[in-house]
């Protein structure tokens, strides 16, 4: 009898190897969309002579660092999609 509670409690108390199965998740940070820099009258106007838009060099350098980090927004998200979709096919 001793020995069946032993091997009871045996059984009952040891791990159990089973195959766990884990998925990634890729965490999402909070991302802050840039925002478009403001055309500043000053800054942008329309010049009807040559009938262009004309802009200082630090308008247009604003807008090029704009560009810059929306592509590098879209770029982080494509590649975390790209892992997303990796992750669901195994």
């Amino acid at each position: 009898m001793a020995i069946l509670l032993i091997v009871s409690t045996l059984v009952m108390t040891s791990c159990v190897s089973e195959k766990i199965v884990t998925k990634v998740v890729h965490e999402v940070p909070d991302a802050e969309f840039p925002t478009f820099p403001d055309p500043d009258p000053s800054l942008v106007w329309v010049d009807p002579a040559l009938g262009k838009i004309v802009m200082t060099i630090e308008y247009y350098e604003a807008i090029t660092r704009y560009k810059a980090e929306v592509k590098g927004i879209q770029k982080y998200w494509e590649r975390l999609r790209e892992l997303n979709e990796k992750e669901n096919k195994e």
